[in-house]
């Protein structure tokens, strides 16, 4: 259940921030926040993370991308088993960014972003809330999978079908 709401919880904390953003700010309107290397500027990005696009179907291309990945990420966290909370947590942050992202494609054909990070020598390409969920979850998700610490969402619907409790791991690549 939590899961679940934090998937929520990114989901409303992300459309309140972006709601925000486009109503205080202009296209461009940089705030510093902390110093050089922390401000909010308000952008929009027609592609994917880091400017990627696809061409002429680029916003189609995503919507209906997003919505696959939605879908498979909420059948494979419903197959996990219970003890797979690290593994639930990480998909649930996935979705909440995806959803995020997936509305402001649908209601404005484009992204709303406004974080902005410089460091001494790098300049971040500006992000938003659902941007940093679905690389935190991505990131979990991958380090789970390359320690071995993944439940295998097979081993579920197997022990449903058999009425036998299993913890099976995927195992490691090493």
């Amino acid at each position: 259940m939590y899961p679940l709401f934090t998937a929520i919880a990114i989901f409303i904390a992300d459309q309140v921030s972006k709601r925000l953003i486009l109503t205080w700010f202009s296209t461009g309107e940089i705030l510093p926040l902390a110093g050089s290397w922390l401000s909010f500027t308000r952008i929009t990005n027609n592609g994917c993370s880091f400017g990627l696009t696809f061409g002429n179907g680029t916003t189609q291309f995503l919507i209906s991308f997003s919505l696959v990945v939605m879908l498979f990420f909420m059948a494979m966290r419903s197959m996990l088993p219970d003890e797979a909370r690290l593994q639930k947590w990480s998909i649930s942050l996935i979705l909440g960014g995806t959803m995020g992202n997936l509305l402001d494609r649908l209601l404005y054909g484009k992204v709303v972003d406004f974080i902005q990070v410089r460091t001494l020598s790098v300049q971040w390409p500006v992000f938003n809330i659902a941007d940093m969920a679905i690389v935190l979850g991505v990131s979990i998700y991958c380090g789970l999978y390359l320690s071995g610490g993944m439940h295998d969402y097979r081993s579920r619907s197997a022990s449903c079908s058999t009425g036998e409790e299993s913890s099976k791991l995927i195992p490691s690549m090493s």
